[in-house]
């Protein structure tokens, strides 16, 4: 596998999409887009998340900042998630159908007219992790 020239779209906001990120940006990615279907968090912690709790505050990483660096802006689109993946008639990724989500009692809902294309060559899965093991 090589991001090198390829537009990148990596589904999932956690550590592991953040890795993905540092990755292809080092491999020369021509554009790196991280979606993430939770909201953006907060800048600071608030009144509900008070000390000792684990701090719910967005967290910018080297991911991150390196692609603020390479690109000039922060890769990551909130509250989004993939509707529908488009390929050539080779069966090669071209574009990727997004749509803006949210959480309705519990659940994840598409917002309505929220669809968007964006140019994608290689498409990474970095989501999934639930929670650690007892």
């Amino acid at each position: 596998m090589d991001a090198a020239g390829k537009n990148v779209v990596i589904v999932g906001g956690g550590d592991t999409g953040n890795d993905c990120i540092g990755t292809v940006i080092r491999h020369g990615a021509k554009s790196v887009t991280a979606l993430e279907m939770m909201p953006k968090p907060p800048e600071e912690r608030l009144p509900s998340n008070p000390w000792p709790e684990r701090p719910k505050v967005l967290k910018t990483d080297y991911g991150h900042e390196e692609a603020i660096f390479v690109y000039g802006e922060d890769p990551r689109v909130f509250e989004t998630t993939v509707k529908n993946v488009v390929t050539d008639e080779k069966g090669n990724i071209r574009q990727i159908e997004t749509v803006k989500v949210s959480f309705k009692e519990g659940k994840l809902v598409e917002i309505p007219s929220s669809e968007k294309m964006i140019k994608c060559d290689l498409l990474l899965i970095a989501a999934g992790f639930i929670g650690y093991e007892d």
